[in-house]
């Protein structure tokens, strides 16, 4: 799978950057529209953290500026009758904060500003991923000291190998987390992993 790709941005879409990586490829990667829009001028060096989708043989390459931009997406595939063109179109429309907020409060008029969702396609994701975004809230809010924290740490886990599932356990299993300084977070959440 490929989960991330740096190069230079060398052509640009409404919803697609064009990406020249240092082998001298040129990827074509399906973005947020605020992404390719806003922060991605050619020419400009980017990292982009990516999703492989499949289908029919076909391979297409979706890209976000963060893990959780793209966790949250392909939570979204996980759903029947959700695809990647609804999916990237709820990130786009709504961004994170508010797509997970409008999901946990089951606040289906939210959703269904986003182009392509109806009604049963909004309640399809409220049912099927109300409760799965441990991570990305917590006591403080998606913004806060504790979240950020908490959100450097999932990454730490997730980019030494462990899966997002064995990274929110070990991250929910910690004691008094807040207490703690970052280092000491990190080793207590590797020695959690190491004994289950």
């Amino acid at each position: 799978m490929i989960t991330l790709i740096e190069g230079v941005i060398r052509n640009k879409g409404e919803d697609w950057l064009e990406v020249q990586i240092p082998a001298g490829v040129s990827l074509r990667v399906a973005v947020p529209s605020n992404l390719a829009e806003k922060n991605s001028p050619i020419g400009q060096n980017t990292a982009l953290h990516t999703h492989l989708y499949t289908r029919d043989g076909i391979l297409s390459l979706y890209g976000f500026n963060t893990t959780d931009d793209r966790d949250v997406f392909t939570l979204l595939l996980s759903i029947s009758g959700i695809g990647p063109k609804a999916a990237l179109s709820l990130i786009s429309t709504l961004g994170l904060e508010t797509l997970v907020q409008a999901i946990q409060e089951d606040n289906q008029t939210v959703l269904k500003e986003a182009p392509g969702i109806g009604a049963r396609a909004a309640e399809r994701v409220i049912v099927e991923l109300r409760g799965k975004f441990d991570v990305y809230t917590g006591s403080t809010g998606i913004n806060g000291k504790n979240q950020t924290e908490r959100q450097d740490l999932f990454d730490a886990l997730t980019n030494l190998g462990y899966s997002s599932d064995e990274a929110r356990k070990a991250i929910d299993s910690l004691v008094n987390p807040n207490d703690l300084p970052f280092e000491e977070q990190l080793r207590d959440a590797l020695k959690i992993l190491s004994d289950i």
